[in-house]
């Protein structure tokens, strides 16, 4: 039994990052909105998802950060290619007051015309570009589940 084999499975891969001809190498993220059964938290006044989120890093220069990640829970939750030092990087966010009151961070400062529910916090900037699951690489990035089943040490 591996670390959150309810939520590491293939059916909950979101997509990854790195080489997919190295498929070793390459960092698969994970996401599950609860399909039918969503959890749902009431936020303002307005009912939002909770989306539990994950990834598997299978090489890393400090071996502590190999395996399976925490799997953390956010009423939002998104991954997108964003430009960083001069090439596309996966960015993993989180967004809301309520994020920021869980983590501790005081002093946040609003950006000009959007409420503090509307502010994304980078959560995560990874080594290469994010790219999205399909049919052709599924059992590719699900092999990443029998190689890495325990926790991370970070």
């Amino acid at each position: 039994m591996g670390y959150r084999d309810d939520f590491y499975c293939a059916d909950n891969i979101l997509g990854y990052t790195g080489d997919i001809k190295k498929e070793t190498t390459i960092t698969v993220y994970f996401a599950d909105a609860g399909g039918l059964n969503p959890k749902l938290q009431t936020v303002d006044g307005k009912q939002k998802v909770v989306v539990q989120f994950g990834h598997i890093t299978q090489v890393h220069d400090i071996a502590a950060n190999v395996g399976r990640e925490a799997v953390r829970e956010a009423y939002s939750y998104s991954i997108c290619n964003v430009q960083y030092e001069g090439a596309e990087h996966a960015q993993e966010c989180v967004y809301g007051e309520q994020e920021l009151n869980k983590i501790g961070l005081q002093g946040y400062e609003t950006e000009p015309g959007k409420s503090r529910n509307e502010q994304h916090l980078d959560w995560h900037i990874s080594r290469n570009r994010f790219e999205s699951v399909t049919g052709g690489n599924r059992a590719i990035l699900a092999g990443a589940l029998k190689r890495h089943q325990d926790k991370k040490a970070l």
